[in-house]
């Protein structure tokens, strides 16, 4: 979530170079702040990162923060749900957001 979000899709580009065989399934970024670091980042090409499997993105309706990441990104699904409860970017994670929680990482989790 946010800037993990980032943290994440960096060290999963970097350790692509230094583990080769690393195997990721699926990567969520939940209000994900990529879209406005891009330029900043030592690999700015949006590319997904080699060990990632399927990279969905989703981010809440207001999220100040969070955003689409297609086209700049290639993320294989971009969600965009509904805000739940007093602000958005932390909408991710009240309780009841079945948007997030079920239909999109329960279901994916669960088939996998």
């Amino acid at each position: 979530h946010s800037w993990g979000t980032v943290v994440a899709y960096d060290s999963l580009l970097d350790l692509s170079g230094e583990v080769p065989a690393l195997q990721v399934g699926d990567l969520f970024t939940l209000g994900s702040p990529l879209w406005m670091v891009r330029r900043f980042l030592e690999d700015s090409s949006g590319r997904k990162p080699p060990a990632v499997q399927a990279w969905i993105n989703v981010n809440a309706q207001g999220d100040l923060i969070g955003s689409w990441l297609r086209p700049a990104f290639a993320v294989d699904e971009d969600f965009q749900v509904p805000s739940m409860g007093e602000g958005a970017h932390g909408s991710y994670f009240v309780p009841g957001n079945d948007a997030v929680q079920k239909t999109i990482v329960a279901e994916r989790i669960l088939v996998a």
